[in-house]
């Protein structure tokens, strides 16, 4: 077994960052179930199910995901930014269709911006020499 090469400094924030929304998307999760009977109470457009199951799926690819960018696995380099698209979409839809609100409306360029250099930032640092050499360096993770 050789050495192994270093994780890359984007990789390392790139982790970071993904366990970070795994972390918001379990305290959603625990916060919605510790305050389910006012979920019901509400009068939301979607099942309260839909937002724990939301959360619930978030937060377990979020930390899956988090620990293989973390150890360099072949597939957490393959499977990340198909996740980050998909949580985008995720997001921009129940913004959409949940969140129809005068600040929702109002602050939205900002909201896409973000989202826009967010997906930018990760696509460069996967791009990177040093990153793809740490999630092709052994293909049994």
């Amino acid at each position: 077994m050789g050495l192994q090469p270093a994780r890359p400094v984007g990789v390392t924030w790139l982790a970071v960052g993904v366990f970070l929304l795994a972390a918001e998307n379990a305290l959603r999760l625990g916060t919605g179930l510790s305050r389910s009977g006012l979920l019901r109470e509400l009068e939301l457009s979607v099942p309260p199910a839909y937002l724990l199951l939301s959360a619930g799926i978030w937060a377990l690819a979020g930390l899956t995901l988090a620990a293989g960018l973390w150890r360099g696995a072949a597939w957490a380099g393959r499977w990340v930014m198909p996740a980050a698209a998909a949580y985008s979409v995720q997001f921009w839809l129940d913004r959409l269709a949940l969140a129809a609100s005068s600040l929702a409306n109002l602050n939205w360029p900002f909201a896409a911006g973000v989202n826009a250099l967010a997906l930018a930032g990760l696509w460069l640092v996967l791009r990177r020499p040093a990153a793809r050499q740490f999630f092709s360096r052994d293909s049994e993770n």
